[in-house]
């Protein structure tokens, strides 16, 4: 991977012990994530799909997004990080008469680059097909509720139609006087990328406000990219609520992952 390097510079105490923290609360990758050979490996397996991931920390507005105009602004306050899967095409090799022979996923066009936001989901999705994020064109939700992202309801609080309980990964709808002109997205608590993989954990905010409910899930995200086009992720809920201790008053009873 190649991250931005200002950011490695200025965060490297900060990241490892961002990276000690996020490593430990995730399992083992999939043993079937890995079928092409990341570039930075030396040991390159015939037939074998060569691939880099880049990551960039520093925000550049999207060019293949095509944003709502009125809410494409706020792009730059959600925007966490980019990272993108790019093939190496030199799947090509001599055959005994002198002539080429390609390789099995030579130009087939397996490249995408995600965007994640404050809160570690996905905001954007772009491939060979294109932008697959819907354009964001409600105006009280900025890449709040059309996204990739974790949500986790308590339905028995949720029955009270004043005061919703829904907590977003991605964060609060712009339904309060004080959020018109500047959305607040759920903080990030800790990011950390390498090689091929970005991990991020993040508090999950009450999308409907004002409320009287306060938040207790913490969402973790981990990002690999997996070669051949192939993008792993796996997410993790934890709730950090004491109500837990009795079963009539769980906070978290229904999840929903990808919302």
């Amino acid at each position: 991977a190649t991250p931005d390097n200002d950011y490695n510079n200025n965060n490297n105490v900060a990241s490892s012990f961002q990276r000690a923290i996020l490593y430990d609360m995730f399992p083992k990758s999939s043993d079937r994530c890995g079928g092409s050979v990341y570039s930075g490996n030396d040991d390159v397996h015939a037939g074998a799909t060569k691939y880099s991931t880049i990551i960039e920390h520093n925000f550049t507005p999207s060019t293949k997004s095509n944003w709502n105009s009125r809410n494409a602004p706020f792009e730059r306050d959600a925007f966490l990080l980019q990272m993108m899967h790019k093939q190496q095409r030199d799947d090509v090799t001599n055959d005994k008469e002198g002539g080429e022979t390609v390789g099995e996923n030579y130009g087939r066009n397996q490249e995408w680059t995600i965007r994640l936001s404050k809160g570690g989901n996905i905001y954007s999705f772009v491939g060979s097909f294109g932008e697959s994020v819907p354009p964001q064109y409600p105006p009280d939700s900025p890449w709040m509720d059309e996204v990739w992202q974790t949500v986790s309801v308590n339905t028995e609080s949720g029955g009270n139609k004043n005061y919703p309980y829904f907590i977003h990964q991605a964060g609060t709808y712009l339904k309060d006087d004080t959020l018109d002109r500047s959305p607040f997205y759920s903080p990030s608590l800790a990011v950390h990328c390498e090689r091929n993989n970005c991990y991020t954990a993040s508090w999950g905010q009450n999308a409907h406000v004002p409320t009287v409910h306060t938040s207790p899930a913490l969402y973790m995200n981990r990002y690999v990219d997996c070669g051949e086009g192939v993008l792993e992720v796996t997410s993790l809920i934890h709730n950090l609520s004491s109500e837990n201790v009795n079963p009539k008053n769980l906070p978290l009873n229904w999840m929903n992952v990808p919302w």
